[in-house]
């Protein structure tokens, strides 16, 4: 995941996935719409074109940083509508609509609510969550022992 500055001046998380040429042949309905795709081994980028829509330097031609690295990005692609965003007016609805995706199954798709989407993508965070917490507890352990010998080598000075 990556954190981009969108056009309007926000800031938003950025799904990265890393492939390489059979990654586009398994996905045959993505294509290159502008530029050229990148060349592996080079600092290169090509970004959806949804993306450079919505982002600040996502254009062909643009820098984009993640972290100190710097990618150029080369081109955009397009899924071809792989991904569907559908709003509804109620509760009610979303049932409905959900429960007639998972029904028909003429249909390639996953109907998931916004909230189990984004709980998916975070879902490998809470393992690192939980080793930063784990650490921070040993850590804090270590400290309290660290301060008790001090204070008690200070008490017993003679």
């Amino acid at each position: 995941m990556l954190y981009l500055e969108k056009a309007d001046g926000r800031s938003s998380n950025v799904t990265l996935r890393g492939v390489g040429k059979k990654g586009f042949l398994l996905r045959p309905r993505i294509t290159i719409v502008e530029g050229r795709m990148f060349q592996p081994g080079v600092s290169e980028v090509v970004v959806s074109r949804c993306v450079a829509r919505r982002f600040k330097n996502a254009n062909v031609g643009d820098t984009l940083r993640f972290g100190s690295l710097r990618w150029t990005v080369v081109g955009h692609f397009d899924a071809g509508g792989t991904a569907v965003l559908a709003r509804v007016v109620d509760q009610a609805s979303r049932e409905t609509l959900l429960a007639a995706i998972a029904g028909n199954g003429q249909l390639t798709l996953e109907g998931r609510t916004k909230r189990a989407y984004y709980e998916a993508q975070t879902a490998a965070a809470d393992r690192i969550k939980f080793l930063g917490a784990l650490v921070g507890i040993l850590m804090a352990i270590g400290a309290s022992f660290g301060a008790m010998n001090t204070m008690y080598a200070a008490v017993n000075h003679d």
